[in-house]
């Protein structure tokens, strides 16, 4: 099949069509660009009517003396608050999971600190390992009392178990 156009006259249909393709390609990046634009006023509106005054002489926002005062006062409290409660529990859960023997794998950890009461839920690989972890919990001074469902330490339930110690923490 022969060409009928002639050459040259070929090679300008191919550069106009060239240059409409570019011309209708650059007004469809025109037109995304500007509907982009378009939705994203809105968003800088509202950006802008709800930015904060600036602050006069770089005074930190909230930083009055009222307000100073109060946050010292709250940080002394959660001070001593936390010094007090978190510690003691959170040494005891320590001191029970470093009595672990390697036979015991603990699953759950909850704590009551009401009835200062911790709950250890886990799995064993043999009972003798659940009485083993018991007998080590029981020497430990911090906790008074360590109780352990008579099925765990038959067996019954499959290596689960589920330990409570009692103390003051």
């Amino acid at each position: 099949m022969t060409n009928v156009i002639p050459s040259e006259e070929y090679k300008r249909v191919r550069r106009e069509y060239r240059a409409r393709f570019l011309f209708i390609g650059s007004l469809a990046l025109l037109l995304c660009a500007l509907f982009t634009a378009a939705a994203l006023i809105p968003a800088e509106i509202t950006l802008r009517t709800l930015a904060p005054a600036p602050n006069p002489a770089g005074a930190a926002p909230g930083n009055t003396a009222a307000d100073t005062t109060a946050i010292k006062n709250s940080q002394g409290l959660l001070t001593a608050v936390s010094s007090l409660s978190a510690t003691s529990s959170l040494n005891a859960i320590g001191d029970a999971l470093s009595a672990r023997p390697p036979g015991i794998s603990i699953v759950e950890i909850s704590y009551d600190i009401s009835g200062h009461v911790i709950t250890l839920s886990g799995t064993a690989a043999n009972p003798e390992d659940v009485n083993a972890y018991r007998m080590a919990l029981q020497k430990n001074p911090e906790f008074e009392s360590v109780s352990v469902p008579v099925q765990a330490l038959l067996g019954t339930q499959n290596g689960a178990f589920t330990m409570t110690l009692g103390g003051n923490f």
